[in-house]
This record gives C-alpha cells, structure tokens and sequence, in this order.
C-alpha cells in the first residue's frame, strides 16, 4: 500500500535519501582504487562498530530508575518478548495522559506532517506507531539521559522509524516509558503493526 511504501523510505537513513553524487570524466568515488569494484558497506555492520566506539560520557546523565514499587507488582510478562513488554508498558503510560487509543481526547498526525520534521533540531520519529518529538533533546531544551549523539545517529542511520533502536537501547522498567508521553504528539492515523513474529527468548 502507499502508507507502507511511505514507511519503509522513512526507515531509511538520511544520507540514503539524498540525491546521488554527480561525477564525470575521470573522477573516482573518494577512497576508491581505480579498477576496483567498491566493497559493499553493511549499515548494521557499520552502525553496530560505530557503537563499540562511542563515548558519550560527556553528554549522558546517571539516574535512579523511578517506579520501582510499581515495576515489583507489574503483571507476568513470562512469554513476551523485550519488544511486546516494552510497547505495552509505553502504551499504559501514554494512554494514562491521553486516553486509550482512538478516544477523542487522544491526537494523532498524518504521515505527510511528520516527514516534514526530520532535520538535526526538528526531529519526529516513530515507535510502535506513536509519533514523539526529540527536538527539544536535539535543541538542548531537554537532557537525554543517553545523551545527544545517540539520537542524531537514529535521524542519520534509522531514519524516522526507529522501533529497533528504541528497543535495543531502552528496558521496559527504565525511566523511559514514564516519560516518553511528555513528547508524544499522537498516533500515525494508518498505521498497522507488523504481524508478531516468534521469539525464543522472553521477559521474565
């Protein structure tokens, strides 16, 4: 469908949605040797080296996990994946601010107007269908506790969908799911989760 079709180029990176580089006559691709096919660059690949490398400990922020009574008397999640867990905890905290899903009081945004927010300080991006704003992070009106360069890599390697990153970096007990309705702005109108695939590791 077009929404699908729409999605997937939103997973792409920034740079691959650039127009390609012109070159003519003799010129080579930068770091290319004449004669010789490039290698071809995995941006997982890539992407999981970068985070070997990183250091962000200029930029992080320590903090005590809130909610910790709460967590001890959550429900059995026996069974559910890190990513189930962590999208139903993110719903119960959204919809506690701002109704249950389809409730008139709940908003949500078209496809077309979050495109139009996908610079390095204006940044919508998109997590089990529920649009957030970093800008305020991005902007430095916010502290992130992962602290700022963590997100811009989402904007320039994951682009706007950034279900997979948010859940590799985020646990269903951290401070994240409380806070994230302080950014939600509402749900993608068209959006169809992905058909659950079959874990074979869970969430005890």
């Amino acid at each position: 469908s077009p929404l699908l079709r729409a999605l997937a180029a939103l997973h792409q990176p920034v740079a691959a949605r650039r127009p390609a580089m012109v070159m003519t006559g003799g010129d080579e691709p930068p770091n290319v040797v004449p004669g010789k096919a490039a290698a071809a660059v995995d941006p997982e690949a890539k992407d999981d080296e970068e985070d070997k490398h990183s250091h962000r400990s200029d930029d992080t922020v320590w903090e005590s996990a809130e909610g910790k009574d709460e967590d001890d008397l959550i429900e059995n999640t026996v069974g559910q994946s890190k990513q189930d867990t962590l999208f139903i905890k993110l719903e119960h905290f959204v919809s506690k601010q701002f109704g249950k899903k389809g409730s008139e009081k709940r908003p949500s945004v078209t496809l077309e107007i979050v495109e139009q927010h996908r610079s390095e300080e204006d940044f919508w991006c998109i997590i089990d269908g529920k649009v957030f704003d970093l800008g305020p992070f991005l902007r430095g009106e916010a502290k992130h506790p992962g602290g700022k360069s963590i997100l811009t890599r989402q904007l320039g390697l994951g682009g706007q969908s950034a279900d997979e990153r948010f859940v590799r970096w985020h646990h269903p007990s951290g401070n994240t799911v409380r806070r994230a309705p302080d950014y939600f702005i509402g749900d993608l109108e068209g959006y169809v989760p992905k058909a659950k695939a079959k874990n074979c590791c869970s969430i005890s």
